[in-house]
């Protein structure tokens, strides 16, 4: 199972995964969720790849079982503040998860309180993606997760995408 660019957002957790297995969360914006933006439970070979993680209640991402974290695969994710705690390590539990190319920043979301979550042009979210497979890439590349709407064009911006408003 894929889950690929939602906007997850003001719900009580943005993906949770029990007992699922193979599962890729790519390209997502979970941000403002009451509870845990990931939580992942005897869930093994997760990939968590070109995510935004912002301002989630208590984590960003939680894993539960070693089982888990032994196959958990993430890398080129923003990862900020929740609402809980302000620092970012400690919103990504347990810390040995933390990807090569993860980095603490925040997103920098235009109007994140009226559910407008494009990115400012000097968010580091910009151009900050990994590799994804070719069809996924060519979809977000008719995308914009920007404030100016244009088309996104590699390398890859992190998040959501939404659609584009300038060809």
């Amino acid at each position: 199972m894929t889950i690929f660019n939602n906007l997850l957002f003001d719900n009580n957790r943005g993906v949770q995964l029990n007992g699922a297995s193979g599962v890729s969360i790519l390209s997502n914006t979970i941000a403002d969720n009451d509870a845990r933006g990931i939580s992942i439970v005897a869930s093994p070979n997760v990939v968590v790849r070109n995510n935004i993680l912002q301002d989630n209640s208590n984590r960003n991402v939680d894993i539960d079982d070693s089982a888990s974290v032994d196959s958990y695969d993430g890398d080129f994710n923003l990862i900020f503040s929740t609402q809980r705690n302000t620092d970012p390590e400690d919103t990504v539990a347990p810390s040995t998860i933390i990807g090569e190319n993860d980095f603490f920043a925040d997103a920098l979301f235009l109007i994140p309180e009226r559910g407008f979550y494009r990115l400012r042009a000097q968010s580091p979210a910009v151009d900050a993606g990994g590799n994804l497979d070719n069809s996924l890439l060519q979809a977000l590349f008719t995308r914009s997760a920007t404030e100016t709407g244009a088309p996104d064009s590699p390398p890859v911006d992190l998040g959501y995408h939404f659609p584009a408003t300038e060809e």
